[in-house]
């Protein structure tokens, strides 16, 4: 089911692109927790999906790190927060962060952690997971 919100074409999403996005992940109800905000740092596109790393899982102090980590060359699926997105599961255009806000956006907290149980989102607190 494609969101009637998405304006943006997948070719707007591109590796080494950091985006912003609203998001409802297809497995909500068996997940212990998602970010319904991510920040994504894009590492490979396909046919209806994108794969990338967002950053709210990470401390705002490691997101930098985690960058280097990636731009050696190092393997991204063992970063936690490497998640495959569905397009039909975005719900709000992309919005690109330029390079030279990158270290700015580190360290906002934009992220929107959140359980669902019986139905019902209920906030999460990620801290003690990081």
């Amino acid at each position: 089911m494609a969101s009637s919100l998405l304006n943006t074409q997948p070719s707007d999403v591109r590796p080494g692109k950091l985006l912003l996005f609203r998001y409802s992940a297809k497995y909500k109800e068996t997940l212990p927790f998602y970010d319904k905000h991510p920040l994504c740092y894009v590492l490979a596109t396909e046919s209806g999906a994108f794969y990338g790393i967002n950053l709210h899982y990470t401390k705002p102090a490691n997101r930098m790190a985690i960058m280097r980590y990636i731009d050696e060359n190092n393997d991204p699926t063992v970063i936690t927060g490497y998640h495959k997105y569905l397009y039909g599961y975005v719900r709000s255009n992309f919005s690109e962060v330029p390079m030279s806000d990158w270290e700015k956006a580190f360290s906002l907290s934009l992220s929107e952690f959140v359980r669902v149980l019986g139905g019902i989102e209920m906030p999460v607190n990620i801290a003690r997971y990081q």
